[in-house]
């Protein structure tokens, strides 16, 4: 009997060293993609940089052109580096991607063919406009927030009409029904193990945290579909079954907001510090939504349904918080959440207003909610006073 235990536990060690290995190796792949897209420009390949949820990776790849997100931060030095560009109330988001190619910290925006900026807010225009002075080449998809009327979804599909159109141009190619039917295809995937995977998470403990699920996220935006399904496969493969870091008692915590951009993490880490961990999230931007792009029909038509109707409202949108709430009182109940933590980057206006909506339906859920304020101020005096919010929060909710 004890030999068989033995075993067992030898295998269950292979087994994580083996998954650990797996996310090590994705995560190494991922950092070296931006070196990868330069290498693939200098074979004549075009490169396509966007910044937006509503800019589809789908038509992007099925061009030929090699895609790369822009949603960077972590880090308030860039964020002020833009500041003789943009208004310093511009939200730090925004204004991190202009300062990050001023200081040229950003590898790809330099050599990009292309960017293509949504339109659905004010600042992520003004996005474009510094870097059309700036010399970038920059192109507009026009995304109007009435998302519920007809008009504004067929003016949508006109905008990403002219997108394809824009990008035939670019790499000379055709994007035909059976190239974007392609692409579709490999996009859902990505899409559905990733949703598997964090539906791991309602598990008690949960299989991952918030932090790893977001960088696996951040992983797949920045490398090619055919790596990421590859990387992901193993990945959901090594979790099933999988014993969890966490504790039993460890608060299952709800994350809202814009999004955590790619190198911003403190917060879903100290949270895992505190006694907590983040098993779902609602977030805006950098993370890739599990609805999937329809296979019949007509791929561009279904591309713009997917992106602009069939997934939850951005908060950017109206009317949509009604909606939105209601989407995060459903994950709520279905993580089995114990608190609500809602970040909020720095002059973000529009998030600004939704946070007191969702303190107020937390507040009459009987959930506790709390809102994080974030400038990408990580020095050691702010994460000290970050730390200790977040360890009152968790001390909270669990008394």
């Amino acid at each position: 009997m004890f030999l068989v235990l033995l075993k067992i536990r030898a295998r269950k060690v292979l087994k994580m060293s083996k998954l650990r290995e797996d996310v090590k190796s994705f995560a190494e792949v991922s950092r070296k993609y931006p070196s990868e897209v330069r290498k693939l420009k200098s074979e004549g390949k075009k490169v396509v940089c966007w910044y937006g949820s509503y800019v589809p990776e789908e038509i992007i790849y099925a061009s030929g052109a090699i895609p790369y997100q822009l949603f960077d931060g972590g880090d308030p030095e860039p964020a002020d580096a833009a500041l003789p560009y943009l208004l310093f109330c511009t939200n730090t988001q925004a204004r991190y991607q202009v300062g990050q190619h001023e200081m040229g910290l950003n590898p790809i925006t330099s050599i990009a063919d292309q960017i293509i900026i949504d339109t659905k807010e004010t600042d992520s225009v003004r996005v474009g406009n510094a870097f059309e002075y700036l010399g970038l080449p920059v192109t507009y998809l026009g995304v109007p927030s009435d998302w519920e009327k007809e008009i504004a979804f067929n003016y949508y599909k006109r905008q990403l009409g002219k997108l394809k159109d824009e990008l035939e141009k670019l790499t000379g190619e055709e994007i035909t029904n059976e190239k974007l039917a392609e692409s579709i295809k490999k996009y859902n995937r990505v899409r559905e193990l990733l949703n598997d995977i964090g539906s791991l998470r309602k598990e008690h403990p949960p299989a991952l945290g918030g932090e790893e699920f977001i960088k696996l996220n951040h992983y797949s935006l920045r490398c090619d579909p055919d790596t990421a399904i590859n990387s992901l496969e193993r990945i959901l493969e090594g979790l099933k079954g999988e014993e969890s870091i966490f504790p039993e008692d460890a608060l299952r915590i709800m994350v809202a907001g814009r999004g955590f951009a790619f190198g911003d993490y403190a917060l879903l880490r100290i949270v895992e510090e505190s006694g907590g961990v983040a098993v779902t999230e609602f977030l805006d931007e950098g993370i890739i939504h599990p609805e999937k792009v329809k296979a019949d029909g007509s791929p561009m038509e279904n591309i713009a349904e997917r992106y602009y109707r069939a997934k939850v409202p951005s908060c950017l949108f109206c009317p949509s918080w009604s909606k939105r709430w209601k989407h995060v009182s459903e994950l709520i109940d279905s993580y089995r959440v114990g608190g609500l933590l809602y970040y909020l980057l720095a002059f973000d206006v529009i998030y600004d207003y939704e946070y007191p909506i969702f303190s107020k339906r937390a507040d009459e859920k009987e959930i506790p909610f709390a809102m994080i304020e974030s400038a990408y101020d990580f020095s050691r005096e702010a994460t000290a006073t970050l730390r200790t919010r977040v360890e009152s929060f968790v001390k909270t909710c669990k008394r």
